[in-house]
């Protein structure tokens, strides 16, 4: 379901004009109320035969869907900048998810099982060899306990090798295979490249963004960092509906169930419509590199 994008325009069909934030905001609305429906549609009973993986395309789903609402929520606060912090954890939860759709069926449970063990047992002993031992077992952890949690992250490396030959990872010393190896697998590597570019100065400690909130001309602040703060946040809205409509189509493809089961097509297809009306939103824009207008064409 792929969004067409057309040339930006800020005036609706009544001749009003509406900044390109409040657009975005506008739209970042329609689209969690849909979101919200799309994922409460999905049922899903837990119990030992669930499928791991419907498991986890009802859990990403419902998660994405909440990380929209919680970025509205920093606009309305006036924080929305923060929102970008959002855009790495979204993509490789988005590509992550399409990937485990091409494992065998045979493999998929396996393989979920053992990152989920993984992921336990290495966040366990982290947290052994920062607190120490004495003081892990005081928080309520049992010697046995951890000493079986070493056990079963060996079991769990251990699987994860094979898993890793059956599905032709590549070889190195990397327990799990990188996001953009991931990205390439289904198709997604220009996006990867772009996001990840755009989303690292949200994550990393980054010279660029500290400059890039606040220029001075001599002594003289020439606050750039509002500008900046309002489009990091309409460039994060744009960039998390686009990912979440694709892991919706990706969890609805998990459950076999029809695009719009509880949706009409037409609603969907009028939010996407306005959507795209807005055009892609880039991750720079000219007041950084004090471009002036008559510089800009």
């Amino acid at each position: 379901m792929a969004v067409t994008n057309h040339s930006s325009s800020h005036d609706d069909d009544t001749g009003n004009t509406e900044t390109l934030d409040a657009m975005i905001d506008k739209s970042a609305r329609e689209f969690h109320g849909l979101f919200e429906a799309l994922c409460n549609f999905i049922e899903l009973e837990y119990s030992t035969e669930t499928p791991l993986l419907k498991i986890a395309g009802k859990s990403v789903f419902d998660r994405q869907t909440k990380t929209l609402g919680s970025s509205i929520i920093l606009g309305e606060s006036g924080n929305g900048q923060l929102a970008a912090s959002f855009i790495r954890q979204i993509y490789e939860e988005k590509v992550w998810l399409k990937y485990l759709t091409t494992v065998p069926a045979n493999l998929v449970n396996k393989l979920l099982k053992s990152m989920a063990l993984y992921d336990a047992m290495r966040g366990l002993r982290a947290f052994v060899e920062f607190a120490d031992l004495k003081e892990t077992i005081r928080f309520g952890f049992p010697l046995s306990f951890l000493l079986q949690g070493e056990s079963s992250l060996k079991v769990a490396k251990k699987d994860l090798g094979e898993l890793a030959r059956e599905l032709g990872w590549p070889k190195g010393n990397k327990v799990l295979p990188s996001t953009d190896w991931i990205a390439k697998e289904v198709d997604d590597y220009k996006t990867y490249r772009y996001l990840f570019s755009a989303s690292s100065r949200a994550v990393h400690f980054s010279v660029g963004e500290i400059f890039r909130n606040s220029w001075f001309d001599d002594d003289i602040p020439l606050h750039l960092g509002d500008i900046r703060r309002t489009h990091q946040y309409v460039f994060a809205l744009d960039c998390l509906i686009r990912m979440i409509i694709e892991t919706y189509e990706t969890a609805y493809a998990i459950f076999e169930l029809p695009l719009y089961s509880a949706v009409s097509e037409e609603s969907v297809m009028e939010t996407i419509g306005r959507f795209g009306k807005i055009g892609r939103i880039p991750m720079v824009i000219p007041e950084e590199f004090n471009l002036r207008e008559n510089q800009r064409r």
